[in-house]
């Protein structure tokens, strides 16, 4: 494995150095117990607030956490920007790190740290160190992709004994995007540039749109039952139909999110929703008094509505 340099040429690596001091100062501050909360991967990302998926990145839970991926960003990330100098090197890490927080937001909770962006490199530099080993393959030996193997394996072992919470699947997202762009860097045509774009709009996607069909999370629902309450609070309705769908799409068995749901249906004056809504609440929690009432109210102001109705209308 090539022997990095010392970190007193950090000026000769701004993007490697600056991600690096950046991913520094912002786990101080998270340590410190700032509100980092606009940085972190949550439901907003579906509105539009993408660059959670970056910020994400920078901040680290603990120390060990924070020391493996600074030694390993500066060992490989030194590495790649000597080859593809400092505007690619920052702009591989935005890729590998936007792509492994989507997929890990997009199956689970989501996570926070360079793990995605250290195990990227390493994917891309043992890629092109097999194909192409006049490039970049002295970055990559046989001990280096022992330690990383075995550390992934390690932290799936330590997530399922629930020993210790690691981001998988960040982990192995990172390793094949990171891989993608080693494989891409090394066939002539010209075509497959556009693999690794097609790669991150696809994960993009998941973790927006496509969360509350894909996610398997123990806690799924709840971020967005929360935040679909809170917008009921504030009179934001459209907002609030809008978290609570994906939050009983996510939990089908949260009475309260489809209580609220039918809330902000018949809010938005959506009645035959909300009386639907209304009914799936009643018939999770049926000796919840307050939910029958609803139903029943709702079902009772419909059958006016029909009454009322001059003959031939409603088709």
């Amino acid at each position: 494995m090539r022997r990095p340099p010392p970190f007193s040429r950090a000026i000769d690596y701004p993007a490697t150095a600056g991600t690096w001091l950046l991913a520094l100062g912002v786990t101080i501050a998270f340590w410190a117990k700032a509100d980092l909360s606009p940085l972190l991967p949550d439901a907003r990302l579906a509105h539009g607030q993408l660059w959670r998926l970056l910020t994400s990145a920078l901040p680290h839970r603990e120390p060990f956490h924070l020391a493996f991926n600074l030694y390993w960003l500066w060992i490989l990330g030194t590495v790649v920007e000597d080859r593809l100098g400092a505007a690619r090197t920052f702009a591989l890490f935005a890729f590998l790190a936007a792509g492994a927080q989507a997929a890990e937001y997009a199956l689970l909770d989501g996570g926070v740290g360079l793990s995605g962006v250290g195990y990227g490199l390493f994917g891309m530099l043992w890629v092109v160190g097999r194909r192409d080993p006049e490039r970049l393959g002295e970055a990559v030996d046989r001990t280096t992709a022992t330690l990383f193997l075995a550390w992934f394996f390690l932290c799936v072992v330590a997530t399922v004994t629930g020993a210790w919470e690691v981001a998988n699947i960040a982990h192995a997202a990172g390793a094949l995007l990171g891989a993608l762009v080693g494989w891409v860097m090394t066939v002539p045509w010209q075509a497959a540039r556009a693999l690794p774009a097609l790669a991150l709009g696809l994960l993009i996607a998941a973790a927006t749109v496509g969360r509350p069909h894909l996610n398997r999370s123990s806690r799924r629902g709840e971020e967005q039952s929360a935040l679909g309450y809170a917008a009921l609070r504030e009179a934001r309705d459209a907002d609030a139909v809008w978290w609570l769908r994906d939050a009983t799409t996510m939990n089908p068995r949260d009475a309260s999110a489809w209580f609220n749901l039918a809330v902000s249906c018949a809010r938005t004056k959506d009645f035959v929703v909300a009386a639907a809504a209304y009914t799936r609440a009643a018939e999770l929690q049926p000796d919840n008094g307050k939910y029958r009432a609803a139903r029943d109210e709702m079902r009772a102001y419909l059958e006016a509505l029909r009454q009322s109705a001059p003959a031939g209308e409603g088709g």
